[in-house]
């Protein structure tokens, strides 16, 4: 369509008011008695129509002419669009307004059954119901079936094929269409779980009249998930149990022969069970509680009857639990290759599993989430982006808010950090803008602009993050276990005690999630009362903050406070369920350099292990795995271990176009440092060089600041710390080398295999991180810096 119908204007005028638009109205009537006609057909047509289809509605001759009046007196467009061009349509609502006035109550459904008889089938059907005045069981009927068809995996819109109406509201129709009182309350209870299932409340009179019905476990369900949406869980969670007993009664009465007559009561019964553990479902999504939801939306599948938008919700349910348990990698294959194995096993038919459609907007959300996970990042902008557009009209639908978010992240990540600013800037500001703050402060932050975020992190019920020194309840990151080792089984050395408390030998504690000491897992953990669940922010969104605050405090150099808000970010305290296990990706690496930094030993052990395992999964991390381990052997006076895990993290950056700039020069950085540190001045300060000015091309000012104190300690021959030294034999080798002799002159000089040449020459050159002959040459000038190296 080529004009925004409540933006026209006639050249050189502003848009008429309801006494002009009558006039015009007046004027048509006296020059073309038809043209009244014409237009209250084109209102009960509805959008854009050809003159001729509208003329035979309205049963009046000579549409051109009667167009050539319309168009003239600015009562109708012209639109061309990509369903063809010649189509007419109102130029404005306040003339639909006036027409719709003037219908009376039987020449607006004459119009609908006229219109119904001109039509193909599928749009028919709107109109068939529009016109009818009393119930008719099989329009009711068709109805119903139009609603399946249109919320059925194929179209994954919720809007009817060739009707163009929203299940709801064909669903509603057939309620009213319905004599049987069960019969039309089930089918008002039916529209209100489409309206559950796609997360938006469209009508206040649909839920009134729900609340008017008498108690069932479909109401109750929908009840269950109306409460979910408004964000009141421990009343979803009281509703569902009600569902749950009134099906158990249901039961009861069934054996004892007491079933309601109409459908079968099995069927219905069916259909209800599926419908409450598709709703428990999404409880256990929106509470991160990643085996109960899988667990629920797979008996929602087998319970299912031939609703299909409870199956797509169900199926998408299912993959979104499974985020949660098995981590992107998993969920992605499902999506772009087939149905996941569980829904497979249902007992549904083979339509019911076939791969997801990406035109549901929460299948787009959760594909664009997993790919920011998984470190896909150019392809997860580029859903996310297609999802908040799609969303556009709808600024407040939740898909939009999570979709802009996780949009935010990935820009941030990809460097693209005024795309970040615009996502940020679309969340806005509401009761729910938790992870919209932290976004701001974390951009804020990292270019040197912002204060750090306060100590600890909000809670869901307003607490805050325990005190340095509180321990942690120990969860596991139960997605990134080694093949070979269960969930359950013992964590490596280095992560036996949560952070916080004492390991037997001494030393700090671990990372967050890490296993419990002496080989033994952890107890299981007794998910909280579902009654107790009350939080109004969801798990995700506060992770989601976590994360972004901890990259805050990193651009400030808080480490110490890092370690606080991570540990309380997976403590049960927190009540975030699985979250801190799914977005490990984002916190983890930040995590793990806190504790490199505060020399928390076994903490970076268990973290770098950790971070590792994330990291063959998700190759992007393994930059900043390698340059942590560069630097935990740093702090340990292990440069030749050092150097080979920067150099190592330099490899890992050749071919890979996704590696964040950030971490890119973060490694930049760390390796410039180093080689400073060893004494390889005019090298490393071209690496420090370097990573400078990526950090002030990004705009991060904070990282560029520290780059640049870097640089001025060292120009000032005070270069930073570790303390690395050849032993007395590699000093002469690398002495005698530099002086320009070979491997065989140095071994006849000092009575030694060339081999053994060879050998100190190759720890020589771990050590000072170089690689030829030449840099070890210009890496030991005549300068203060070589005999402090030198010992």
């Amino acid at each position: 369509m080529d004009r925004e119908p409540d933006a026209y204007r006639e050249p050189g005028e502003q848009a008429a008011s309801d006494a002009d638009a009558e006039r015009r109205l007046l004027a048509a009537d006296r020059l073309c008695p038809d043209s009244g006609a014409f237009l209250a057909a084109l209102y009960v047509l509805a959008g854009e129509h050809p003159p001729a289809t509208v003329a035979r509605v309205a049963s009046v001759p000579a549409a051109a002419r009667i167009v050539d009046l319309l168009l003239g007196l600015g009562l109708v467009v012209r639109v061309d669009g990509p369903r063809g061009s010649g189509r007419v349509a109102f130029a404005r609502e306040s003339d639909q307004r006036l027409v719709r006035a003037r219908l009376s109550p039987t020449r607006w459904r004459a119009l609908h059954r006229a219109a119904a008889e001109v039509l193909d089938p599928g749009p028919a059907l709107a109109h068939r119901a529009r016109a009818a005045d009393r119930p008719d069981p099989v329009l009711a009927a068709a109805l119903e079936e139009a609603a399946f068809d249109a919320g059925a995996p194929e179209d994954g819109t919720g809007v009817g094929v060739g009707v163009g109406v929203p299940s709801r509201q064909l669903l509603l129709w057939a309620a009213d269409l319905t004599a049987d009182r069960d019969e039309r309350e089930r089918r008002v209870l039916l529209a209100a779980m489409h309206d559950v299932y796609g997360e938006e409340f469209r009508d206040d009179d649909l839920w009134t009249r729900v609340e008017a019905l008498p108690p069932s476990p479909l109401r109750y369900c929908a009840l269950a998930g109306r409460a979910l949406l408004e964000h009141r869980l421990g009343l979803a969670v009281d509703h569902l149990r009600a569902a749950s007993r009134a099906l158990a009664t249901g039961d009861a009465d069934a054996a004892a022969g007491r079933a309601p007559s109409g459908r079968s009561h099995g069927d219905r019964a069916l259909s209800a069970a599926a419908a409450v553990e598709t709703v428990r479902a999404a409880v256990a999504c929106r509470t991160a509680r990643g085996s109960t939801a899988v667990e629920a939306a797979t008996r929602a599948l087998d319970a299912a009857t031939g609703d299909p938008v409870q199956i797509r919700t169900a199926r998408r349910l299912l993959l979104v639990g499974r985020s949660y348990t098995e981590g992107p990698h998993g969920v992605l294959r499902s999506l772009d290759e087939g149905p996941p194995a569980a829904v497979a096993s249902a007992t549904v038919p083979e339509h019911r599993t076939r791969a997801p459609e990406l035109r549901d907007s929460a299948l787009l959300l959760l594909r664009g989430e997993c790919r920011v996970l998984a470190g896909d990042l150019e392809a997860a902008a580029r859903d996310l982006d297609s999802l908040v557009r799609r969303l556009d009209a709808r600024p407040g639908h939740p898909d939009r808010l999570r979709a802009l978010e996780r949009l935010a992240i990935a820009h941030f990540l990809l460097g693209s950090w005024r795309e970040a600013d615009s996502a940020v800037d679309g969340i806005g500001e509401g009761v729910d803008d938790t992870a919209g703050r932290a976004l701001r402060a974390m951009l804020s932050a990292a270019r040197g602009a912002g204060p750090a975020p306060r100590r600890g992190v909000p809670t869901p019920t307003g607490g805050s993050a325990p005190a340095p020194g509180s321990p942690p309840v120990g969860r596991s990151v139960s997605w990134a276990v080694p093949a070979g080792r269960s969930a359950g089984a013992a964590a490596p050395a280095g992560g036996a005690v949560p952070m916080g408390r004492s390991a037997p030998g001494g030393g700090a504690a671990p990372v967050p999630g890490s296993e419990s000491a002496g080989g033994a897992a952890p107890a299981p953990r007794t998910a909280p009362a579902p009654g107790a669940v009350t939080a109004s922010v969801e798990p995700d969104r506060l992770a989601v903050a976590a994360c972004a605050d901890a990259v805050a405090l990193l651009a400030h150099g808080r480490h110490a406070d890092i370690l606080t808000a991570l540990t309380w970010l997976t403590s049960d305290s927190a009540g975030l369920g699985d979250a801190p296990a799914k977005f490990a990706p984002l916190w983890l690496p930040v995590y793990a350099e806190a504790a490199v930094e505060t020399a928390a030993s076994a903490a970076a052990e268990a973290g770098l292990a950790q971070l590792r395992e994330h990291a063959e999964r998700s190759p992007y991390l393994m930059v900043t795995f390698h340059r942590l381990a560069g630097r935990a052997a740093e702090l340990r006076r292990d440069p030749t271990t050092a150097a080979a895990a920067y150099e190592a993290g330099l490899l890992a950056t050749e071919g890979r176009a996704q590696v964040p700039p950030l971490h890119r020069a973060q490694l930049d950085h760390a390796y410039g440092r180093f080689l400073c540190a060893l004494g390889r001045t005019t090298t490393g300060l071209g690496w420090l060089q370097r990573a400078q000015d990526d950090f002030a091309s990004l705009g991060a000012d904070a990282f560029a600041r520290n780059c640049a104190r870097d640089r001025a300690a060292v120009t000032r021959g005070a270069a930073p710390s570790p303390d690395v030294a050849l032993t007395e034999r590699e000093e002469t080798v690398a002495g005698l080398v530099a002086s320009g002799l070979t491997n065989r002159q140095v071994a006849e000089r000092l009575l030694i295999s060339a081999k053994a040449v060879e050998y100190h020459l190759g720890k020589i050159y771990r050590k000072l991180g170089v690689r030829t002959r030449s840099e070890l040459t210009t890496s030991r000038p005549s300068s203060p810096e070589r005999g402090r190296w030198s010992g």
